[in-house]
Parts: C-alpha cells; sequence; structure tokens
C-alpha cells in the first residue's frame, strides 16, 4: 500500500465539488485497488491482480 498511517488516518469527504482524499494504490492477493473520481466525487475502483478472464468494465463517467 503507497498510504502512510496519517493518510489513512484523515477524514474522507467523497461528496461532490470536492476531491481530498490521497493518491494510492493498493495491492491485495487478489486485487488492485485506486482511486476513482468523477465529476467531483472521489470513490475507489478495483481491478483483478492476476489474469482471471474476466473483463474490466469502464471505470468513470455515468
Amino acid at each position: 500500500m503507497t498510504l502512510d498511517d496519517a493518510a489513512l488516518d484523515r477524514r474522507f469527504d467523497a461528496g461532490w465539488g470536492t476531491t481530498d482524499g490521497d493518491p494510492f494504490t493498493v495491492w491485495t492477493s487478489r486485487f488492485v485497488y485506486f482511486p476513482w473520481r468523477y465529476d467531483g466525487s472521489q470513490s475507489v475502483a478495483w481491478v483483478s491482480r492476476n489474469p482471471d478472464r474476466s473483463a474490466t468494465k469502464p471505470i468513470g463517467g455515468g
């Protein structure tokens, strides 16, 4: 994981019009997680870490 303890302890607001989360990448045994942003709202997206024959849906947009 690329976040330190201070970043993990910081309050996060995923509301519209603000993106106050830090950039990050988290690797688990099955997935890779990263920030996702659309129209000022921020959330978390993920993709498979290893080839598993599953397709990745488009990230972002409506």
